[in-house]
């Protein structure tokens, strides 16, 4: 290549969207049927090296479960052999319908939000109720697309906390300090739903969020449709930086699923969050399906890993 055309292409490189510099690579799924009991697992945070708090939004009692996933630091392929579910931390509190967890480094203890009562509770590592919580963040949401998402980012030092759709295309993003107090409330644009009819089940909007960079976020947007016969359901799973200060979201990964006679790759991704980082300097990262206690025997709990650059 001559040197004029090799600054050309090294310009545009560089004029590329962020989304097309930073994924590098989408790992084939992983399926966990045989390492994890059935669940409805709906969020996950990595705590330690090799392990994950998740929580399951049908489980009798709020709190969460750990989940050792240990990663290989060259290909950032998981060790499946060695998954394996560590523990299991629930409290006194009846099911909230926990949807997402977060850890907060600062105090080493665990947030979980929960969609039926709108509330972040915290934990220690060890399941224990440490008496704080925040006030009800959604006075108001649509039935069963209430909060959703949690994050903490180490950036601002505060937390992230995101419903999953308001019903007008839009999904509040509240941010909160580390007090657990509301500090401003701001409104994600959502995709508009694809599906033309009504199904058996339908669900749009928001599953997870996570901080990215900056003032920039990760979410996880997703739809999820079933006829009434069942066959021919499809997910569609889309996940977006979305900058704070600019309220401009730009597509990072997407995939869609089906069921049908001859394909089971269904995959309905509710959880999201960071793993190691390999040698070669790119970050894991992970999503984790919510199976419906792998619904009828059809579905599967699947592992997404995505190297980012």
């Amino acid at each position: 290549m001559k040197p004029i055309s090799l600054c050309l292409t090294l310009l545009l490189c560089l004029s590329l969207p962020l989304s097309a510099q930073r994924l590098q690579q989408a790992l084939r799924p992983v399926k966990l049927d045989k390492q994890l009991p059935a669940a409805n697992y709906s969020g996950l945070t990595r705590i330690s090296r090799d392990d994950y708090a998740v929580v399951d939004d049908q489980s009798a009692h709020d709190g969460f479960c750990i989940l050792s996933m240990p990663i290989d630091s060259i290909s950032g392929q998981l060790h499946l052999q060695q998954v394996a579910l560590r523990a299991s931390h629930f409290s006194s509190l009846p099911n909230r319908d926990a949807e997402d967890i977060c850890l907060l480094p600062h105090t080493h203890t665990l947030l979980v939000a929960g969609e039926a009562d709108s509330r972040l509770i915290e934990y220690t590592r060890d399941g224990q109720l440490t008496g704080r919580s925040s006030a009800a963040l959604l006075p108001h949401p649509i039935s069963n697309h209430g909060l959703e998402g949690l994050c903490y980012d180490p950036t601002s030092h505060t937390v992230w906390a995101m419903e999953e759709n308001n019903g007008a295309g839009v999904a509040r993003l509240i941010q909160l300090d580390t007090e657990l107090q509301p500090l401003r409330t701001l409104h994600y644009p959502l995709d508009a739903p694809k599906a033309s009819k009504a199904g058996r089940n339908h669900a749009h909007g928001v599953s997870a969020v996570l901080h990215y960079a900056d003032s920039r976020l990760l979410v996880l947007e997703r739809e999820v449709y079933v006829p009434k016969r069942k066959i021919g359901a499809w997910t569609r799973c889309s996940l977006y930086i979305f900058d704070t200060a600019t309220l401009h979201k730009t597509l990072l990964w997407h995939v869609r699923t089906r069921m049908s006679l001859t394909s089971r790759s269904f995959a309905n991704y509710e959880a999201l969050c960071w793993g190691p980082t390999l040698a070669d300097g790119s970050r894991t990262l992970l999503l984790l399906t919510d199976s419906q206690n792998r619904y009828a025997g059809f579905l599967h709990d699947w592992l997404q890993i995505l190297l980012i650059r």
